[in-house]
């Protein structure tokens, strides 16, 4: 599985003050037909998952999406691969 971690910036008109500049940071999945795909909560509607850093958005995607395995972080795009503990 593959997932990265893309940051989005509001209120870019005057990107040196840094009081109106926002960002926010979302985690994206890899689908099978190599598309990246924004992970959203889909309980009743789907609900944008954003998060205020980096750090947190990463916590929140190896907590979240990764298990008992392996990841691979090359650039911004983290490879996720898990552990097979199957003997035959």
């Amino acid at each position: 599985m593959e997932f990265r971690i893309v940051e989005y910036t509001y209120d870019v008109q005057d990107i040196t003050n840094s009081t109106t500049k926002r960002i926010k940071y979302v985690v994206e999945k890899k689908n099978w037909l190599g598309r990246w795909k924004e992970i959203y909560n889909t309980e009743l509607t789907s609900k944008r998952i954003s998060h205020s850093t980096y750090k947190d958005a990463e916590a929140y995607m190896m907590k979240k999406y990764m298990g008992d395995g392996e990841c691979k972080r090359v650039g911004v795009e983290y490879c996720y691969t898990p552990y097979s503990y199957y003997c035959g």
